[in-house]
């Protein structure tokens, strides 16, 4: 294991402190990032990779797109199109008498990819010196393509459940969940698959504990086990509600740019995974990695993250049915 890679592992095992992350990074990064010779590019070229396959891996552990969504890798700028065959119908028919056909109909719909990049300018000085920290501009990459990620998925999730569609959307109309909507909503859905999760952000699911039967605020015994309030006492949270786990989502937001893109106000019931394939976000090359860029003339390095994505869902009501969505929760 070269510094490079030791210096890394340091990082993501998070034991060490600032000043000694500051000493490993100047011992792997003493290098020249502007000479032309073999051995100072090869540094830097491995450099590079293990700073976008560390942003890579963070994006994924992080990552709730594949709740809603089933992902697929694309090619380079290309729309994808899946389909839905439907129409089988059962007749009666009798000896000697023309027998009646089904007539199926493909349903289909697509999924334009877009080209998106990452792109840092960072004094070379100041990662040479641990002025600048590798850990916190492979956990600022991250974030900031995550944001993206799942900004664009629930944006197209949303879209598809709007809210004039009471079948498949309940309006909270500014109030907290209540357990009326979540049972509501989960015996929807329950009557056509099981479900998956209940997700939604933190604040949007914060009610859950005060359900009756989970703590009615009274003396009154609830007649759930000392473990579910044992673990409220701990975690300040259930895990699960009606033996659906519950899935609670950070808000992602951004603290330069004053916005996130998962809304307080939303919470989703998610199906069983083999009945939402209808549901696609297709991505080309995620954050793949390449070549750092130095700048002489500035003594500063350019690191890219380039990558393709979209998603989407059919506009049928009989496959939306498939999941719910609970909105305009209240956010205090």
């Amino acid at each position: 294991m070269n510094n490079v890679e030791k210096l890394f592992q340091a990082s993501s095992d998070g034991k060490l402190k600032d000043n000694e992350l500051r000493d490993m990074q100047k011992d792997a990064l003493n290098f020249n990032f502007f000479s032309y010779r073999d051995a100072n590019r090869e540094q830097l070229e491995a450099f590079g990779k293990k700073m976008y396959y560390r942003v890579m891996d963070e994006v994924e552990v992080a990552n709730p797109i594949p709740l809603f969504f089933d992902t697929v890798q694309g090619d380079l700028d290309t729309e994808l199109e899946f389909q839905d065959v439907t129409g089988g119908r059962v007749y009666n028919w009798a000896y000697g008498t023309t027998r009646k056909a089904s007539r199926l109909t493909m349903e289909a719909w697509t999924v334009k990819q877009s080209p998106r990049q990452v792109h840092f300018r960072l004094p070379v000085q100041a990662i040479q010196t641990g002025r600048v920290l590798l850990r916190d501009v492979t956990a600022e990459a991250a974030r900031v393509i995550l944001t993206h990620k799942v900004k664009l998925a629930l944006d197209t999730f949303n879209a598809a459940y709007p809210a004039a569609t009471s079948s498949f959307v309940t309006n909270a109309a500014g109030a907290d969940l209540t357990q009326t909507a979540l049972d509501s909503a989960i015996r929807r859905v329950r009557g056509l698959t099981g479900v998956r999760a209940i997700v939604g952000s933190y604040r949007a699911l914060f009610p859950i504990e005060q359900f009756e039967g989970y703590e009615t605020g009274s003396s009154t015994p609830t007649g759930f086990p000392d473990s579910v309030k044992e673990e409220i006492h701990k975690k300040g949270y259930i895990g699960q509600y009606r033996g659906i786990p519950i899935i609670r989502l950070k808000d992602f937001r951004d603290l330069r740019y004053n916005y996130s893109p998962i809304a307080g106000t939303d919470v989703y019931l998610v199906p069983d995974q083999d009945k939402k394939k209808f549901n696609v976000f297709a991505e080309y090359g995620s954050t793949a990695p390449e070549p750092p860029e130095t700048h002489q003339n500035d003594q500063t390095i350019s690191l890219y993250w380039y990558w393709e994505d979209g998603a989407a869902l059919p506009a049928i009501d009989t496959k939306l049915q498939y999941a719910h969505r609970v909105y305009n929760c209240a956010q205090s």
